[in-house]
């Protein structure tokens, strides 16, 4: 829900896990999906040919150049049919992708709504912007994956788990 601002708080705000947050239009106008965008969402997956992302457990390592908390691990798994789920470091999360060759996107995804502590809700917030963001992916020679935006060279680096 929108608020507008008041003497004390002139910028109009939204309430995000709780917390009063200033609504920044700036941030919110390139991530705008139009009515196409969202019928490509809702279209069968069209998986990697390769098998390179499905069915493998990710660990994510790092999140727009910050390192995921110890404590606190986020994963990542996208499954054959175009589902993807995870944990945030604090909640769960599960969705939509459509991957093709080397391009990626989200669809909107779920998350349970537990409240943790800050570090942690804000690692979250930069995870699943990361994911909102990402439009292209690479895995390397050491097999980590690494998810790019459009406008963005490095969201998210990942490497596989192993004997799951």
């Amino acid at each position: 829900m929108l608020h507008q601002g008041s003497s004390s708080h002139p910028r109009p705000y939204v309430f995000v896990n709780g917390f009063r947050k200033p609504l920044q239009l700036q941030r919110f106008l390139p991530r705008y999906r139009s009515d196409h965008d969202v019928q490509a969402m809702n279209r069968e997956p069209d998986l990697d040919t390769t098998g390179a992302l499905a069915d493998t457990d990710w660990r994510i390592e790092d999140i727009v150049g910050r390192a995921v908390l110890e404590e606190a691990p986020a994963t990542l798994r996208i499954e054959a049919d175009g589902r993807v789920s995870g944990r945030t470091g604090c909640n769960l999360f599960t969705g939509s992708v459509r991957v093709t060759r080397d391009a990626i996107r989200f669809g909107p995804l779920a998350t349970t709504r537990s409240i943790c502590p800050p570090a942690l809700m804000e690692q979250e917030q930069r995870l699943l912007n990361a994911f909102e963001a990402a439009r292209s992916f690479s895995i390397d020679e050491s097999g980590l994956l690494h998810l790019k935006g459009e406008y963005e060279p490095f969201l998210l680096r990942a490497s596989p788990v192993r004997g799951r």
